[in-house]
């Protein structure tokens, strides 16, 4: 028989368990998100945000809460909408606007899907199911697995932060 494992404090299995915990929700995330955009979202709004297998479609807060993630050109006068003149993805033109405010042609004017941010978020449901599952089997100590659902939250609220730039003013991030 082996001698039993000391359970007091120990940094490096408690940084590998965070780590691990973080890397399978993202990976989760990025299995479900995808066709789960490609199949319900609007195909022209999804390409000009960058596809369903953007980065920001996980890390970008105001994806899931529907908000537009483009807000005119930097370093220009802030005119909002005004300063919109097109986007471009895969080497093509999605986009139709210009610097005098004219009408824009399609959902590829900046406009969201709202559709896109109810699949991102049923995606985050069921990763977050699938998180219980994780837990079971990373942490295995019943008292810590707040403190690890906890610090995912909070690891993603500051990744978050950083990816777009900004504190999401919404509880949906």
């Amino acid at each position: 028989m082996s001698p039993p494992r000391n359970m007091g404090w120990d940094p490096w299995l408690i940084i590998s368990q965070i780590v691990s915990m973080q890397s399978v929700h993202y990976l989760t995330l990025c299995l479900l998100i995808p066709p789960l955009l490609t199949i319900f979202a609007e195909p022209n709004a999804l390409a000009y945000e960058g596809g369903a297998a953007t980065v920001a479609v996980i890390m970008d807060w105001r994806e899931m809460s529907s908000r537009p993630t483009v807000h005119g050109l930097h370093g220009q006068d802030h005119r909002g909408w005004d300063a919109f003149t097109g986007a471009y993805s895969g080497g093509k033109k999605i986009g139709v606007g210009s610097l005098l405010g004219e009408a824009t042609a399609g959902m590829g004017d900046g406009r969201v899907d709202s559709r896109r941010g109810w699949c991102i978020a049923f995606a985050w449901l069921l990763a977050s199911l699938v998180d219980v599952y994780y837990l079971y089997i990373f942490v295995r100590r019943p008292r810590l697995i707040l403190d690890f659902a906890l610090t995912l939250v909070l690891n993603h609220l500051i990744l978050t932060t950083y990816y777009s730039a900004a504190l999401p003013s919404s509880p949906f991030f």
